[in-house]
């Protein structure tokens, strides 16, 4: 049969905002630290090693070891965050962008028609 609607509900909601609340906590930290240390850092060999292994199981990871893993990524990325970024062209990445980015993925809205306001966020902004 079908599986039920809320199927991929977590079964704790409150362990779920809690996990959201830390991984949003740690981008955020790591944003308000974007001028310390070092602009670009490389990827470990071992983390690398371990985003080549396959997927998370069907169903799913643990919040405590999902929030690990991503909070392991947060140290690695383009380095465009730092203000001693120089590189190709693209965005500085903002805090201003982790709220828009958050609510666009809890809606996870497809611009490709229908009426709904993601169509009308995306005709303003373009």
């Amino acid at each position: 049969g079908s599986p039920s609607p809320t199927a991929h509900d977590p079964a704790d909601w409150a362990t779920l905002r809690a996990s959201a609340h830390a991984v949003l906590d740690a981008s955020l930290d790591k944003l308000e630290a974007a001028s310390e240390g070092r602009v670009w850092t490389p990827v470990p060999d071992d983390l690398k090693e371990a985003l080549r292994a396959p997927v998370p199981p069907e169903d799913g990871l643990a919040h405590g070891e999902l929030c690990e893993r991503l909070l392991a990524l947060l140290p690695y990325g383009a380095g465009n965050t730092h203000p001693r970024f120089f590189g190709w062209v693209h965005g500085s990445g903002s805090p201003g962008g982790v709220l828009p980015e958050l609510v666009g993925a809890a809606m996870n809205a497809n611009c490709g028609g229908r009426d709904h306001v993601g169509i009308y966020v995306k005709r303003q902004v373009l």
